[in-house]
Order: C-alpha cells, then structure tokens, then sequence
C-alpha cells in the first residue's frame, strides 16, 4: 500500500525485504520506512538490533537490498496463506491459484507442493516435487511424487 501511495504522490519507494520483515526506502535520503509501524522511519542499526533480539545474524548489506515486485507479491501470498490455514482452508484455494502463477524462484516449492497436496491437487504437487527432486538430486521426492500420481488414478 506504502509503495502505491508512494508512486501516487510521485515519491519512488523501493521495496526492502528484510528477513521477517518489509521495509521500504526512499533512495533519495535513505531512510527506511517501516510500513507496519505508520511509516515510521527505521534505521538500519534499530533493524540489525531487532533481529539479533529474534536469534537472526543479519548481513545488513545483504537485507536492504531491494526486491522485485514479484518477490512482494509472493510475501503477501505468504502472510495470506498464513492467515488463512489459520482461519479458513477452505479460502486457500484462491491464495493458492494466485502462488502458483508466480515464478518459483520468489517461493519455497516444498511448502508449495505440501499446500498442493493439503488442497487435492496432487497433480500439481507432483510436478514441483520433480522439480525439486531433480534440482538437488534427492530420490525420496520423486518417489513422494510418483506416490502422489498413484494416487490420482
């Protein structure tokens, strides 16, 4: 929303995913802007502390980098499907349509598949454990996908 209202106005923000948490800049000055505590402005050493106080080492270069639209998106989706385990499975449905039309690189294809497998499309959920299967060579999933297929006849 933050980014929007951002561009509206005519300020260019850059999306900031820090690990467990999004943040957005503005490259002019810098400043961090938090959009979950009325955009207040977060500086990096606040960040770093915040996250030690949760176990996490964080690499500051390396968490305020900017990410792409689709690496938001797939956040949201996250933060959504979240909430909807939660609430509802049943509205996960269309949580889930809109995962899957995202680039896998922005998502954890196991916990895709899993969801896949929770919601009946085990075609689906089969065909991202081949992926992951070949990508790191790990027989186990693709006898979970096979068995998955079986199971769909």
């Amino acid at each position: 929303m933050l980014l929007s209202l951002g561009r509206r106005i005519g300020v260019e923000l850059v999306p900031i995913g820090a690990p467990g948490h999004f943040l957005v800049q503005e490259p002019v000055s810098g400043s961090l802007l938090d959009p979950f505590d009325r955009a207040s402005d977060l500086q990096p050493s606040a960040l770093a502390a915040r996250m030690a106080a949760l176990g996490a080492h964080l690499d500051l270069t390396e968490a305020l980098a900017p990410i792409p639209d689709q690496a938001v998106v797939a956040r949201v989706l996250n933060n959504l499907t979240n909430t909807m385990v939660q609430r509802s499975v049943r509205e996960l449905d269309w949580v889930l349509d809109l995962r899957l039309a995202l680039p896998l690189r922005y998502q954890d294809p196991r916990a895709l598949a899993a969801l896949c497998e929770q919601r009946g499309r085990l075609d689906r959920a089969a065909e991202l454990l081949d992926l992951l299967a070949r990508a790191t060579e790990r027989e186990d999933l693709s006898r979970r996908a096979h068995a998955l297929r079986a199971r769909l006849n």
